[in-house]
């Protein structure tokens, strides 16, 4: 049924009528042709009830005088519109979410945890994740009664107001993220047979799923490290030659790993076709990438094992235990191994999102393009993107990879 409003959007102003149709607002303006807002290109709610706001990309729409109905169409928004724009960000999360209340930043903020990420819902602003296996320390502070945050690249995120759920938040962000390490500990167990099974333990703490890091870094803090990493994962990994040519080309210093479950992070959207070598920009998927049935065991690894490398401002993301992946290509410098965790991280990522250029996700690849063009750290991948290496024999591969 729908509902008196005054409204402003854009250059248009007037008496209207309103209605919400699942994750969809319906305006009728008197003066004006009817009007559909999708919930999930909205990046923002904020009001009070007796007026509402929906943020988009380039322009927000404001509803006035809602009267009674006011309170419920804001409650309705704000149970439909962050599972509806997760959804379209790609960050739904492992798991069903548990559900939390609390303050960010000085504003009203829907928790959203899951079994990898907490996501943030901000009144007023965009859906923020904070992957969990990118976090060093989870803290409370009892002067402030606020739980505070801390990634490994020291940034802290503090929250607080969490309407007498502090205790039972903080104990499950805890349990979470020690989730996190008892898989990152069974990983460890099934590929590092050469660590010893205290450096395993200490190593899994800090080594979770999604996280790269550096080469020299990881045996530094885990003595023993690179040997039984090339000993045992990269030489039983489907890629080994090329691992070996990324070590060559970048050095100990200039290589980060990471690993990522199986199935998560860069899934196949939609059907390919064959790659244009000529523009690698925008080319879609050819055979080398397409997912097939395979005898192969290692085609089924329990887990995806990634090389970042970097030597100037280039730089080369790789997995090595998947056949069904190119190369992928970057410029930039020291905020790629975050930027790529960042990607590694993310539950439902499309590499499709990546490297198709907006203009061509259309059809079944449409639902890639609202976090193309929004979801900020796929935002800044994108812009440093220069292209795919297919694998189509090492000539080939080096020549495309700029190795050689």
């Amino acid at each position: 049924m729908a509902r008196g409003c005054a409204y402003q959007w854009r250059d248009q102003s007037g008496k209207a009528e309103w209605s919400l149709d699942g994750d969809v607002l319906l305006l009728a303006p008197e003066d004006a042709s009817p009007q559909a807002f999708a919930l999930q290109e909205c990046a923002g709610i904020s009001g009070d009830g007796l007026q509402v706001e929906l943020a988009f990309a380039d322009c927000r729409l404001a509803l006035q005088r809602l009267g009674q109905d006011g309170p419920t169409l804001l409650e309705r928004l704000w149970r439909t519109w962050p599972s509806t724009r997760a959804e379209a960000l790609r960050l739904t999360g492992s798991g069903s979410p548990g559900r939390f209340q609390g303050h960010w930043q000085g504003r009203p903020c829907a928790l959203l945890l899951f079994q990898d990420m907490l996501l943030l819902a901000p009144e007023g602003g965009d859906l923020h994740p904070v992957f969990l296996a990118l976090l060093q320390r989870i803290s409370f502070d009892p002067s402030a009664y606020s739980v505070r945050l801390t990634g490994w690249d020291g940034q802290a995120l503090v929250l607080d107001k969490l309407a007498g759920q502090t205790e039972a938040f903080l104990a499950a962000v805890k349990a979470a993220r020690a989730a996190l390490a008892k898989e990152a500990t069974e990983t460890a167990a099934r590929h590092l047979p050469g660590l010893p099974a205290v450096t395993r333990t200490t190593l899994a703490a800090a080594w979770l799923p999604g996280r790269f890091m550096n080469l020299v870094e990881l045996d530094r803090g885990f003595p023993g490290f690179t040997k039984a990493f090339h000993d045992s994962w990269v030489r039983a990994s489907l890629r080994v030659e090329e691992a070996g040519a990324l070590l060559a080309w970048a050095g100990p210093d200039g290589c980060w790993a990471g690993f990522g479950r199986p199935g998560l992070g860069l899934e196949q959207a939609g059907t390919a076709a064959q790659a244009s070598e000529a523009s690698p920009a925008s080319a879609i998927d050819g055979p080398d990438l397409q997912s097939s049935p395979s005898s192969d065991p290692q085609d089924s690894a329990d887990c995806l094992l990634w090389l970042l490398c970097g030597k100037g401002d280039a730089w080369l993301l790789e997995t090595l235990t998947e056949r069904d992946h190119a190369s992928y290509r970057f410029t930039g410098g020291a905020e790629l191994p975050l930027l790529a965790s960042q990607l590694l991280c993310a539950p439902q990522f499309s590499r499709e999102a990546l490297y198709q250029p907006l203009e061509s996700l259309t059809g079944e690849r449409s639902g890639l393009a609202v976090a193309a063009r929004e979801l900020d750290f796929l935002v800044e991948l994108r812009a440093r993107f220069k292209g795919r290496a297919i694998h189509g024999g090492m000539d080939r591969w080096r020549r495309e990879s700029g190795l050689v």
